[in-house]
């Protein structure tokens, strides 16, 4: 039977759990690290957003398209511009949720909201009205009062742990109603109102993003468990998880350019 530090009897049970607790632990300077990549996450996100805009809008126009059809803006080198800092920036995230929660990194993803409008401003000479400043402000207020108080303790250090999250059947059954209500949303209402509401796409790259939040923080925490000699690569579940994570970000991308093609910022 384990015993505790005064020598006492410990159930397996309990022992298990002090285990646990002391495997998610994580060093501080972690929660650093974590911060300053979901930073420059934000900052690079922010930038993109705004030069993909301006590569639509130079597709859209050099060769005859309607807003939300085609194609073209893959010819267009400032739409490449934009795609390669937010590839950088989505690499900035999944680095930063291997070492901190999504609870931390995802309200920070907010500051390519603050800069995305500011940039607007300046390079697409779009206003925001007073409401959509105090949004603004609310995000970076939010931002760092969740950074100052997100937690220390770790959810799914390993990728064992993320697979017995997935598999239950609570979030099982979140995602596939998500999946569903996705795929509703992209072939019978984005037809429909999409060139007219922003939140038919907005609500299928947000939904996906849940998604794959979720699944990038467990995928991330792995590598960073195999790094420190923990092995995570042989297990089958680990590269289940990154096909779901590829296959959620091209979703986000695709329905991400179509959005922002039939709708103005």
């Amino acid at each position: 039977m384990p015993v505790d530090a005064a020598g006492h009897v410990l159930p397996s049970t309990a022992h298990t759990i002090l285990a646990r607790a002391d495997n998610t632990t994580r060093p501080s300077f972690y929660k650093v690290i974590g911060i300053i990549l979901a930073i420059c996450s934000g900052l690079f996100i922010g930038v993109s957003f705004v030069l993909k805009k301006k590569g639509l809008l130079k597709a859209n126009k050099k060769y005859n398209q309607e807003a939300g059809e085609g194609y073209g803006y893959l010819k267009n080198a400032w739409w490449w511009t934009g795609m390669t800092l937010m590839i950088l920036g989505e690499i900035c995230n999944f680095v930063a949720y291997a070492f901190v929660d999504a609870i931390l990194v995802t309200p920070l993803g907010a500051l390519s909201v603050v800069v995305t409008t500011i940039l607007s401003a300046i390079f697409l000479k779009e206003r925001l009205s007073f409401v959509g400043k105090v949004g603004c402000f609310n995000c970076i207020v939010g931002a760092v009062i969740i950074a100052l108080n997100a937690p220390e303790q770790q959810s799914a250090a390993t990728i064992q742990d993320m697979q017995h999250f997935v598999i239950a059947p609570g979030f099982l059954t979140y995602a596939g109603l998500v999946i569903i209500g996705c795929v509703f949303t992209a072939f019978w209402a984005g037809p429909r109102y999409g060139k007219k509401n922003m939140f038919v796409y907005l609500t299928i790259c947000s939904l996906i993003g849940g998604l794959s939040v979720s699944a990038t923080q467990g995928l991330g925490a792995a590598i960073v468990t195999q790094i420190s000699g923990v092995e995570q690569f042989k297990h089958w579940f680990l590269y289940v998880l990154f096909v779901f994570v590829v296959c959620t970000l091209l979703t986000e991308i695709v329905f991400l350019n179509v959005r922002r093609l039939t709708i103005p910022i």
